[in-house]
């Protein structure tokens, strides 16, 4: 029971840390997916910016690889 509780208590994180994603992250999805959004909407980013793909932090780290999002949060990032 404690595990399970454990487990419940990560998976909470992670999806709250996403919820700060979709909200905050401007795009989230595939590395591939963030990319061609940011090139696509290349002139509402700064000049100095290469790519558009962050990997996500905190209790994102779990989807690290699979989720990217255009915004490198650090703050508040459980």
């Amino acid at each position: 029971a404690e595990l399970e509780h454990e487990r419940d208590v990560a998976l909470a994180k992670v999806v709250g840390c996403r919820v700060r994603y979709f909200t905050d992250g401007v795009i989230i999805g595939s590395k591939g997916f963030v990319n061609e959004v940011f090139a696509a909407c290349r002139d509402r980013f700064g000049a100095g910016r290469k790519d558009g793909a962050r990997r996500m932090r905190g209790a994102a780290q779990a989807v690290n690889r699979e989720l990217w999002s255009a915004r490198d949060l650090k703050k508040g990032i459980g």
